[in-house]
Parts: structure tokens; C-alpha cells; sequence
């Protein structure tokens, strides 16, 4: 079943991981914006570009994705985490309720479960 072309943020500060996610992004017909490798550049692209759903590295370098979270979920835009700092979703503020993947995990299960969130709301 052909699903809608989405646009992804990816938001990741270890560059292969961001190519590998950014690559499946785009294998899988969506387009992809970033990749993001900090929060400046996340935020940048928050405000000047549409987006439907994200793919967030928890750790970026000393700070932390969550400033870029909560500016998703005040806009409504589905995201998930990605870690590998971060194991159990319960360190995660509730407030967020996006799942949560440890690193490693499959790019394209990353893909799949984000574009179901999308097409969910």
C-alpha cells in the first residue's frame, strides 16, 4: 500500500546514524529535513520549514532534544525518540507521550513507526 510522501526531521548528532536514518527517509518516499545536529539548527528548521513528524536523537552533544519536543507537541507534529542514553520511556516526561527507541534500532523500524504516528492523528 503507497502511503503519503511525509516530511521527516531528523534531529541526530552522530552523522552516520543521521545518514542512515535520513537514507531511509528518502528510500521510503518521504522527504527528509536535516539532519539537524543541534538544537539551533532543529529550531531553525522548526520555524522555517513543514513538517510532519520527527526522529529525535535524545542527547545532542551536552543538551538535551527536549526544548524541540515540547515545540512539536504545542504544533501537533508526531515524534519519536531515539537513544542511546535513554533506556526506559518512564525518564522521559510524560508530557511528551512519544515512544521511545534505544540505539541501535532498525532505521527502517524508526521510518515505519514515526509515518503510522503521522497517519494516526
Amino acid at each position: 500500500m503507497a502511503t503519503t510522501p511525509r516530511n521527516i526531521l531528523v534531529v541526530e548528532d552522530e552523522a552516520l546514524i543521521a545518514m542512515a536514518i535520513s537514507l531511509e527517509v528518502s528510500d521510503r518516499g518521504h522527504r527528509i529535513i536535516g539532519p539537524a545536529h543541534a538544537l539551533g539548527q532543529a529550531r531553525k528548521m522548526l520555524d522555517t520549514e513543514t513538517i510532519d513528524g520527527a526522529i529525535l536523537d535524545v542527547q545532542l552533544g551536552k543538551d538535551e532534544v527536549f526544548p524541540i519536543a515540547l515545540q512539536l507537541s504545542k504544533r501537533g507534529i508526531p515524534f519519536i525518540f531515539h537513544s542511546g542514553h535513554i533506556t526506559d520511556e518512564s525518564q522521559i516526561d510524560e508530557a511528551y507521550a512519544a515512544p521511545l527507541y534505544g540505539k541501535p534500532t532498525d532505521t527502517g523500524l524508526l521510518v515505519d513507526s514515526l509515518v503510522d504516528l503521522i497517519n494516526s492523528n
